[in-house]
């Protein structure tokens, strides 16, 4: 009985150091593989790290192109408004001797004498010597 004892004991050392052995070689294989993951992984985020600092550096360029074509256009335009303008004022100016003189030329007058009007030193003023009712 001590042999069958020791037979069953030897068997079932011999089982459990197969398991073992199976087991062993298995966790080697899964840490083999879990390196061969991390490097795949630390590779990746190299390109995507990579191609991140390209897109950024491709906003950026772009960014300043719109922003110096906006300006462009914005010099422009500015431009073109002041030309606008300047001719508008142009077309539309009158002045002062003209305006002074159809404001003068519109008053009713009692007495058509010389000198109605007389202007001052500077031409600015203008001192009236019409006498009104």
């Amino acid at each position: 009985m001590t042999e069958t004892v020791s037979n069953t004991s030897t068997l079932k050392d011999a089982d459990q150091d197969a398991q073992l052995a199976v087991l062993t070689a298995k966790v080697d294989h899964i840490v083999d593989h879990s390196k061969e993951v991390t490097e795949r992984v630390r590779k990746l985020e190299k390109w995507v790290a990579g191609a991140a600092a390209v897109v950024a550096v491709g906003g950026a360029v772009i960014g300043f192109a719109i922003a110096a074509d906006a300006s462009e256009r914005s010099l422009l335009i500015d431009a073109w408004m002041d030309q606008s303008r300047e001719y508008m004022i142009d077309r539309t100016f009158t002045s002062p001797d003209v305006s002074v003189t159809d404001a003068i030329g519109g008053m009713p007058l009692q007495d058509s004498g010389e000198n109605m009007f007389v202007r001052d030193d500077d031409g600015l003023r203008i001192r009236s010597t019409i006498l009104l009712d």
